[in-house]
């Protein structure tokens, strides 16, 4: 190695003159700290990379979890509401009239569902959640020994309903 008054060596590494000029780089076939350091950069650079590629997926992923987890929510719900509509319609016979209506209503909104359940915004499942919920607390009075019926009809003409409901959307 060259020695002189304009030349600094840094142990192994480099030597640089005064004026600033790079005179010799290390040698990293034999500077394992050097190889460690170059290898340990790419791995922090690959992990933030799949920081970065990984977290908006994993933020899909949870919101498609979501969304799946508060159908089911309703699906659950819904069975539950039509099953209690159907026992009250079998065991409480004054309360029959209300709940056919609701049942009727379930019914359309299932298949309203099942024609539709790819174009169903999350909103709407939320709210019709909430509807259905409040459809099993009416549900739950009319089971109730004090229940008292609204409905002064001896039965309901579901076909004449279905008519009118068709009659009302066609306008």
């Amino acid at each position: 190695p060259e020695f002189s008054a304009e030349t600094i060596e840094i142990k192994g590494i480099k030597k640089v003159s005064k004026s600033g000029k790079i005179i010799k780089s290390a040698n990293f076939k034999s500077d394992y700290v050097a190889f460690l350091a170059i290898i340990l950069f790419f791995l922090i650079v690959i992990a933030e990379l799949t920081v970065i590629v990984g977290i908006p997926i994993m933020i899909n992923h949870t919101e498609v979890y979501a969304d799946f987890e508060v159908k089911h929510e309703l699906i659950q719900t819904f069975d539950n509401a039509r099953r209690s509509a159907r026992t009250c319609i079998s065991k409480y016979p004054e309360m029959q009239n209300e709940a056919k209506l609701i049942l009727w209503d379930l019914d359309l909104l299932a298949y309203y569902l099942r024609e539709n359940q790819s174009n169903v915004k999350m909103l709407y499942v939320v709210d019709m959640l909430s509807d259905i919920q409040k459809y099993q607390i009416k549900l739950k009075k009319m089971s109730s020994p004090e229940a008292k019926t609204y409905l002064k009809l001896k039965e309901i003409d579901f076909e004449l309903l279905e008519r009118n409901l068709g009659n009302i959307k066609e306008q």
